[in-house]
């Protein structure tokens, strides 16, 4: 083997090794991202979502970081819709800023997400859309049919070739454009139940007739009334008797 072939091979290898190395490497998003404050609300939620263990765990990924001035929005929706988002903020694939900026296609490209591969939703849910625009902007949304561009690249955070690469974006991206808010249920006024066309179960006490006693003075009983009318009766035979 001539020198500049040996030389040649053992560039190849060395190559070959780096880029190895490169996707072995173990990452910890949050702890990369602990290093930017300006972005510690995202990094905080990708923790509690759990979708920081989906990125660490993929062998070569792109994330869309938003800042915290931008992060307020996630506050009305639901844990679900929160999580929803920002596995849509996960590109499943390396894209750095050079990268970004030679791609230049006539039509928008779909990238695949988190999302996507995660949380299975139904087609195109969980694809974002990218497009170049004027003045060399690249802007993403959802790939759902009629939603916005939500974000435009800021800048470039921080890479790890062919491993990690973490871009800033304008704004949060719409998971499907039809997230509502999170909002407590109205109070339903509660409707009285209707009188029970039957007859009731208890029965109503029938009316008293007996006359009005005085506080503290006894009932009288059935006998001594009895003896108040055999005595009432008596009495009036002897006044006809005399």
């Amino acid at each position: 083997m001539s020198p500049i072939a040996a030389a040649l091979s053992f560039c190849f290898l060395h190559l070959l090794s780096a880029a190895d190395a490169a996707i072995n490497i173990n990452i910890d998003i949050n702890k990369i991202l602990s290093a930017y404050q300006g972005f510690s609300a995202f990094n905080k939620l990708l923790a509690e979502t759990g979708v920081a263990n989906g990125i660490n765990q993929q062998p070569s990924i792109t994330v869309l970081a938003v800042d915290n001035a931008r992060m307020s929005q996630l506050s009305r929706l639901s844990p679900d819709a929160v999580k929803n988002t920002l596995s849509l903020h996960v590109v499943v694939g390396y894209y750095d800023e050079a990268k970004l900026k030679t791609m230049h296609p006539k039509q928008p490209l779909l990238l695949t997400t988190l999302y996507q591969q995660s949380e299975k939703p139904q087609n195109p849910q969980g694809f974002l859309k990218m497009k170049h625009e004027g003045d060399d902007q690249v802007a993403f949304g959802s790939a759902v049919p009629g939603s916005k561009l939500d974000a435009t690249f800021v800048k470039q955070i921080t890479t790890l070739p062919e491993r990690l690469s973490v871009l800033q974006v304008s704004n949060l991206i719409n998971a499907s454009n039809s997230e509502a808010p999170a909002s407590s249920p109205s109070p339903r006024k509660v409707l009285a139940a209707p009188a029970a066309v039957g007859p009731s179960l208890e029965k109503s006490p029938a009316p008293s007739h007996s006359p009005t006693r005085l506080p503290g003075a006894p009932a009288p009983s059935d006998a001594s009334v009895g003896a108040s009318s055999i005595l009432t009766v008596s009495l009036g035979f002897g006044f006809l008797l005399l």
